[in-house]
């Protein structure tokens, strides 16, 4: 690439007004290039702008650097709007030709300009999260291939940005009505990073629609909150001898307009999510390889659930701070509870027929009426049990008295005990009594608890069960780390009908 010196003289400009002071250029060079290319080594100057200089003329022109340095001070401040149009500048001067896809004439498919592609690439080089560009891919052609994985075999695995290249412009380059792949790809990838990042990526896509002549959106987005496919990962925690355990899951979608549950065929048939042993501690890995693997089968934007059927020794464990990798590559970790909204349910009722019928009554003659009715009203309707009850009655009282009032849900608030086996009989006693709901606090001196529990249930209209998960969610996002929230020591129980893993349906529905 060959510059005049009105080109050098406007270059030299612009990186000075983008890096007014010579650490933060030299920050820019070592970052696009490496220590041993730091400033003190290639370039000096008396003064900012002849350190510019001297770094365009007497170090990039002659390593044959300029493409470089051009497009990695633009990378570091795109904000910038000197720098701005010396790089539009320079994507004009390189070959501003048509790509020439899978050998077709121009006439014959929707062209990108080499420096459209090279412009997007540097937004995804920023962005730099293979498996979320796998998966925004993955969707993009989801409706146009039937046998996706069959017809792209990269797609198995994670993708760079060259396989992304030739998948999008080579393999799939258009769409049937003639929309190029990478546009819509590129649509649904704003919609999943935020801030300067996404609106680099919609000026991107604007001016591409609009030298294409092509309306946007390209394909239908949600219109609402509704819109957000709401999944499943239901897993069976099923006991095997002493501190072992077998792991069983499904995946199951959310049918708004049904209020229904449709399972993953393809999920039940992938051998990986098959039986999984394993003991206590190393549940939470095994968790978070089913989440990788559901993934494969989450259609985008989506909300997935992570629901685990539990034995009563067990529901009260607090899963929710159990770390797990939610990225391998990076080697980075997070509280289950924070990265999903995680409930817990019964095991025990739904393997034992009379707990079921026990349980499915209390449904149908309560839970069903409300729901008609008002889902708040339901929520309000939930009791408290608070410590002076607790410890003064028995749990055999209680029980019965839970059965005769046909309590929906309860709000467990000041009397939780650090031990395994009182927290057994607790919840043993409320599976027992039919009560499909429960909330409670792990934390007994957390101030104002019973009012920020009340809170969380009353201090906006909840619609559906959906909404109270995902305020479960929200409130457990905002006390991460921080033990005086009662977020960190929230605890929920939501035993439903309609979500029941497949290995447990056989035993409810036969009796055997």
């Amino acid at each position: 690439m060959e510059l005049s010196g009105s080109d050098i003289e406007n270059l030299v400009k612009a990186i000075v007004s983008a890096y007014p002071s010579k650490d933060d250029l030299d920050m820019m060079i070592v970052y696009g290039f490496g220590v041993d290319e730091a400033l003190s080594k290639i370039t000096g100057g008396n003064n900012l702008k002849k350190i510019v200089f001297n770094l365009v003329t007497k170090w990039a022109i002659p390593q044959g650097k300029i493409e470089q340095l051009i497009e990695q001070a633009y990378k570091c401040n795109s904000d910038n709007p000197e720098l701005k149009k010396i790089y539009q500048n320079f994507c004009q001067k390189l070959k501003p030709s048509v790509f020439n896809i899978m050998g077709f004439s121009e006439d014959e498919c929707l062209p990108i300009y080499i420096p459209e592609w090279n412009e997007l690439y540097l937004i995804l080089k920023q962005i730099n999260n293979n498996q979320l560009i796998t998966q925004v891919c993955k969707q993009t052609l989801k409706n146009s291939q039937n046998d996706l994985l069959g017809n792209c075999l990269e797609l198995s695995n994670k993708i760079d940005l060259k396989n992304l290249k030739e998948i999008l412009l080579n393999k799939f380059p258009k769409r049937d009505d003639n929309v190029p792949t990478i546009l819509e790809f590129a649509e649904r990838l704003s919609s999943e990073v935020q801030g300067k990042l996404s609106a680099q990526l919609e000026q991107w896509i604007i001016n591409l629609a609009t030298r294409l002549e092509i309306d946007l959106p390209t394909y239908s987005k949600p219109s609402s909150k509704n819109d957000i496919y709401k999944y499943f990962l239901l897993i069976a925690v099923i006991p095997q001898g002493k501190n072992q355990f077998e792991l069983q899951s499904d995946l199951l979608l959310y049918n708004c307009s049904k209020d229904s549950y449709e399972t993953n065929p393809k999920f039940l048939d992938c051998e990986k999510r098959g039986s999984i042993r394993c003991d206590l501690t190393e549940i939470k890995d095994k968790i978070s390889d089913l989440i990788a693997i559901c993934q494969e089968y989450l259609q985008l934007p989506y909300i997935l659930n992570v629901e685990l059927f539990l034995t009563y020794r067990y529901l009260g464990y607090a899963f929710d701070l159990e770390e797990v990798v939610i990225d391998k590559e990076r080697n980075t970790a997070h509280y289950l509870g924070i990265e999903y909204p995680l409930l817990v349910s019964s095991y025990e009722r739904f393997h034992d027929r009379k707990l079921y019928n026990e349980f499915l009554v209390r449904w149908r003659t309560k839970v069903q009426q409300k729901l008609k009715l008002n889902f708040a009203k339901l929520i309000e309707s939930f009791q408290e049990l608070k410590s002076e009850v607790y410890n003064n009655r028995s749990l055999d009282e209680l029980e019965n008295q839970w059965k005769v009032e046909k309590i929906i849900g309860l709000k467990i608030i000041g009397c939780w005990s650090k031990e395994e086996k009182v927290q057994e009989e607790l919840f043993y006693s409320l599976v027992r009594s039919g009560i499909p709901f429960a909330l409670w606090s792990r934390c007994n001196d957390l101030q104002n608890c019973q009012q920020d529990l009340n809170n969380l249930l009353t201090s906006q209209p909840l619609q559906n069960w959906h909404d109270l998960f995902e305020k479960v969610w929200e409130c457990r996002q905002k006390a991460y780390k921080k033990p005086e929230k009662i977020g960190y020591h929230l605890g929920i129980l939501s035993d439903d009908p309609q979500r029941i893993p497949s290995n447990l349906k056989p035993l409810i529905e036969t009796g055997k």
